[in-house]
């Protein structure tokens, strides 16, 4: 069943279509890759979705409730939606610590929550680094931690391999996928082959809608492999 559902929406910028009746839809706890050339709506779309952008026509629903349509507009940050950017676009001035629990309320900000995000992601050891003395991967997973700080029901990430090295973007590509296999419903734009396919779904989009949508060469072995242990048991 359709956790998050994306329904019919368009969006122009300027008399100019950006989005033409786009529909996606997201199971709970799934890893979806959005694939496209730059320019094709990719990123207006998780803009829509994460509430920074509203919906010309259609409708964005999320467990059933109505976020974004004829009737409701839910404000970003009362969504349950995290967003990590392709920058990272953290505060130059806090540490890593500062960072992540910047998202916290303030009561929690002191408490074991931040150490327990940066733990999840492998940079507790980084907490009293300042942005600018740490890696570009690391600050990458530094953005994750802070989007996941509120227990998002959906995550979303805007190319976050887009400017690392090989080397990082496995180690990214590592933890959206271990995410999501802990349950954490997650959409993500990206060009890396690798985090593509560590997706369940690839959907493919074109001048702003969507033309294509299939599992994974990895969630079809899955399935086709699960087939085979049912025949070989009977």
């Amino acid at each position: 069943m359709s956790f998050l559902s994306v329904t019919g929406v368009s969006k122009s910028y300027a008399g100019r279509p950006v989005l033409r009746g786009v529909s996606l839809e997201v199971e709970r706890g799934s890893l979806t890759a959005v694939l496209g050339l730059s320019g094709c709506g990719k990123t207006t779309l998780l803009r829509v979705i994460a509430g920074f952008e509203r919906a010309e026509n259609g409708m964005l629903e999320l467990g059933g409730s109505e976020l974004d349509g004829p009737r409701r507009f839910v404000a970003p940050e009362r969504r349950g939606i995290g967003y990590v950017p392709q920058e990272g676009a953290l505060f130059p001035q806090l540490t890593v610590a500062g960072n992540v629990a910047f998202a916290l309320p303030r009561a929690e900000r002191r408490g074991a929550r931040p150490q327990e995000l940066m733990r999840m992601v492998g940079i507790d050891q980084l907490a009293d680094r300042l942005p600018h003395q740490i890696s570009g991967g690391e600050q990458q997973r530094v953005a994750i931690a802070r989007a996941l700080a509120n227990e998002p029901a959906v995550l979303l990430a805007d190319e976050p391999t887009g400017n690392l090295d090989r080397r990082n973007s496995e180690v990214v590509a590592e933890i959206f996928h271990g995410l999501a296999e802990g349950g954490q419903t997650i959409v993500m734009v990206t060009h890396d082959q690798t985090l593509a396919h560590k997706a369940r779904r690839i959907v493919t989009m074109e001048d702003g809608k969507v033309v294509g949508d299939a599992a994974t060469l990895r969630e079809e072995n899955l399935a086709t492999d699960g087939a085979r242990m049912d025949t070989d048991q009977k």
